[in-house]
């Protein structure tokens, strides 16, 4: 899921039966309040590898190892099940959110935006 972070940053976040709770999360304050952004996050389940990009651009990566994710779970976007992790949801509109089978790599993220979606 992808929720706002304890440092007004955006927190992605894998939760799953095997390892638990990982996640990555940018700096504080990236989007600034009234202004629409472009969030995209990507994870590559071969490398570990996920990716926070924010209008276009890559802003912060790390390792989220693989566990056993299942079709049977919620997708959250803007907030979460897990009161630990999260302790408010998202402030504002979500528009056009869109989910993938593969991590889209930093070209395809960049025309995404380049072309108004956001």
């Amino acid at each position: 899921h992808m929720s706002p972070s304890f440092t007004n940053g955006i927190r992605f976040t894998i939760d799953d039966q095997a390892a638990g709770t990982r996640f990555i999360t940018t700096a504080g304050n990236i989007i600034a309040n009234g202004e629409w952004g472009h969030v995209a996050a990507t994870w590559d389940t071969a490398t570990d590898n996920a990716r926070l990009y924010i209008n276009g651009v890559l802003n912060t990566q790390g390792t989220i190892a693989s566990g056993t994710i299942t079709d049977r779970g919620s997708l959250y976007i803007g907030n979460s099940n897990n009161a630990a992790v999260d302790l408010t949801g998202w402030g504002g509109l979500i528009d056009e959110a869109r989910v993938y089978s593969r991590a889209l790599g930093a070209d395809e993220i960049k025309a995404i935006y380049l072309s108004g979606a956001r």
